[in-house]
């Protein structure tokens, strides 16, 4: 059996071993936030200030030289400039155009973002005409 020095002993080093995992944990967990909401704050700019404010002049700050966009219209190169043009076309068919962060999610090095976007369409859309049944 113990003496009740040594169960003290041993209740103290665990206290301490307990403290110094927290806070060891809370630092770690502090540094992933830190970085995951500096993400998301990259992110919230990337709708504000290109899609919303059409400022095309912070695109080289928050898209990558070595962006590729693999979904980009056609007619339109998958890299920054083609962005560039996207955003521009958006902008002139779309000139009321607003989206509206709904949800952001990040983890690690990826951002989820839900947006309503609220439009009214100013030009025709339709490259091909629109077969007219008679």
């Amino acid at each position: 059996m113990r003496s009740p020095t040594m169960r003290n002993f041993y209740y103290v080093i665990s206290i301490i071993i307990t403290v110094v995992i927290v806070v060891c944990l809370s630092g770690c967990a502090n540094r992933e936030s830190t970085q995951e909401e500096k993400n998301k704050a990259i992110a919230r700019r990337y709708i504000e200030d290109l899609w919303n404010k059409k400022n095309l002049d912070e695109i080289d700050k928050l898209v990558s030289d070595d962006f590729v966009n693999h979904s980009s219209p056609p007619g339109m190169t998958p890299d920054r400039e083609g962005l560039k043009q996207f955003i521009s076309f958006s902008g002139a068919a779309f000139p009321d155009g607003h989206y509206t962060i709904e949800d952001m999610v990040a983890e690690e090095d990826k951002v989820m973002i839900m947006v309503h976007s609220e439009v009214l369409i100013a030009v025709s859309l339709w490259v091909y005409p629109v077969p007219v049944k008679s």
